[in-house]
C-alpha cells in the first residue's frame, strides 16, 4: 500500500510528531507491504516522516520516497508557490491513501492537493491540530465539485467544504 503522509510546514511541535509517529506504527501493523511517500521533508510534517522513514539507513523500518522541489532562486510568495504545487500531481498519482496534517485552513499548495485527491476518489484522513481525526470516502461524495479556498477544516462531513 502507498501512503502519503504531508502536512503543513508549520507542524512540527511534539504534539504533531507524537501523532506522524503513532500513525507511522498503526501503518505498518495495518499494511504489509507499505511505502510511505512524503514532500517538502527539510521542514514541517515532511521532516518528522523523512527522520522517521530513514532513521536507520542500515536497516529502515519503513519503504520510503520523498518528493522534494527545491527552488534555487528568490521569487515572489505566489510564483513559489505555483512551483511548490507541481507536485501535487505527483502525490495522487503515486498514493493509494493519503493522511494530511492541516493548521486549519485550506490554501495554497494543500488546498490544490485536497482537490486533486478529491477529484482521483482515494481515501483521505486529515488529522488537525487538537488531534482530530477525520476520515473521508469519496465514493460518497458528489462529483465535480471543489473544496473552496481558505475554509476552516472543522466539521467530519467533507461535504461541508463542497460547492
Amino acid at each position: 500500500m502507498i501512503v502519503v503522509v504531508v502536512g503543513d510546514l508549520d507542524r512540527d511541535s511534539e504534539n504533531d510528531q507524537s501523532q506522524v509517529l503513532e500513525l507511522l506504527s498503526e501503518l505498518k501493523i495495518r499494511y504489509s507491504d507499505l511505502l510511505i511517500v512524503s514532500a517538502a521533508c527539510d521542514m514541517g510534517i515532511g521532516k518528522i516522516v523523512r527522520n522517521k522513514c530513514i532513521a536507520n539507513k542500515n536497516n529502515p523500518e519503513f519503504a520510503f520516497v520523498e518528493i522534494s522541489i527545491k527552488p534555487w532562486s528568490t521569487m515572489s510568495p505566489a510564483k513559489l508557490s505555483q512551483i511548490y504545487m507541481c507536485k501535487n500531481p505527483a502525490l495522487v498519482e503515486i498514493g493509494e491513501v493519503f493522511h494530511i496534517f492541516s493548521s486549519g485552513k485550506t490554501r495554497g499548495h494543500t488546498f490544490d492537493l485536497l482537490n486533486r485527491i478529491h477529484k482521483s476518489k482515494r481515501p483521505l484522513t486529515i488529522h488537525d491540530k487538537t488531534g482530530k481525526v477525520t476520515y473521508y470516502n469519496y465514493q460518497t461524495i458528489t462529483e465535480n465539485k471543489v473544496i473552496k479556498q481558505g475554509q476552516t477544516i472543522q466539521s467530519s462531513n467533507l461535504k461541508d467544504f463542497l460547492e
